[in-house]
C-alpha cells in the first residue's frame, strides 16, 4: 500500500514540476511577442482542449509541450 502512495504522489510533484516548467517557456514567448499555437499539459491524445486569442490549451495523458511559431509542431 505504501508503494502505491508513494507513487501517486510522485507522478503528482513530476506532473506540477512539469506544468510550472511548461508555463515558464509560454509566459517568456508571449512576453517576447512569440505567436503560441498550443500550450498542452501531456503528450499524446487530447483528454480536454479549448481554444482562447489564438492558443489552443489542451490536456494529454503525460508530459508538458508548448508549441510556438517556428518550431515545426502542429496544434
Amino acid at each position: 500500500m505504501s508503494f502505491i502512495v508513494t507513487f501517486i504522489a510522485a507522478v503528482f510533484v513530476f506532473s506540477a514540476v512539469i506544468a510550472i516548467h511548461e508555463f515558464g517557456h509560454f509566459m517568456v514567448a508571449k512576453l517576447c511577442g512569440v505567436q503560441v499555437n498550443e500550450f498542452s499539459i501531456g503528450m499524446g491524445p487530447v483528454l480536454c482542449k479549448r481554444v482562447r486569442k489564438g492558443t489552443q490549451y489542451s490536456i494529454r495523458p503525460a508530459r508538458g509541450r508548448l508549441c510556438g511559431a517556428g518550431r515545426g509542431g502542429k496544434p
